[in-house]
């Protein structure tokens, strides 16, 4: 468990870092500027905050809950200042049918995802005029989630691994999104 500092705490001396976010330079030390936990990136020192809301980056795996549905996109609470963006191009449609989307699709698209839906998908990029983050289901992995719980946690609790859909038990499992939501579901087929 990483040890959590607060401001003003000497967390190294200035030779040997540079300061990052949340740090500040004091004499010959580097302090902690804001409550959280030190982050060493090669010759950065950061303190990564405790209370901050989710920053999606390409490659996360998140769960998300659709909260509206527009033309041709679903508009997703990830936890995070912005909403996310799940295009109808980026889902797979029933079936794993492979095909351009029609207008017969945007039609439908309640039929995909409704309002409070729950999913699970990655970011598959992050808009740098908006910071919107723009999120996938085109994998077999991803997609609605059913018969299942919703938990939710700060988003500095779930780290980056190597997998985020885990086994807790001989039949229970989870998906752990960086954005703090996790699914628990029951697999009779483990």
């Amino acid at each position: 468990l990483e040890e959590v500092v607060i401001p003003g705490e000497i967390i190294g001396k200035a030779g040997d870092f540079m300061t990052g976010h949340g740090t500040y330079e004091r004499g010959d030390t580097i302090r902690a500027s804001i409550v959280g936990t030190v982050q060493k990136t090669s010759k950065l020192m950061s303190v990564v905050p405790i209370k901050s809301k989710y920053r999606p980056e390409t490659g996360d795996v998140i769960v998300g809950r659709i909260s509206s549905v527009e033309s041709k996109m679903w508009k997703v609470d990830i936890k995070s200042v912005h909403e996310g963006r799940l295009m109808l191009t980026a889902i797979n449609l029933p079936g794993g049918e492979q095909r351009r989307r029609s207008e017969e699709d945007k039609l439908h698209m309640r039929e995909f995802f409704a309002e409070r839906d729950i999913f699970s998908g990655e970011v598959q990029s992050v808009n740098p005029n908006d910071n919107v983050a723009n999120i996938h289901t085109r994998n077999l992995k991803y997609g609605k989630l059913l018969n299942g719980f919703l938990v939710s946690v700060h988003s500095h609790l779930i780290r980056r691994m190597k997998h985020h859909f885990i086994q807790l038990g001989k039949n229970i499992r989870a998906i752990l999104g960086l954005n703090g939501y996790i699914w628990l579901y029951y697999d009779p087929n483990p």
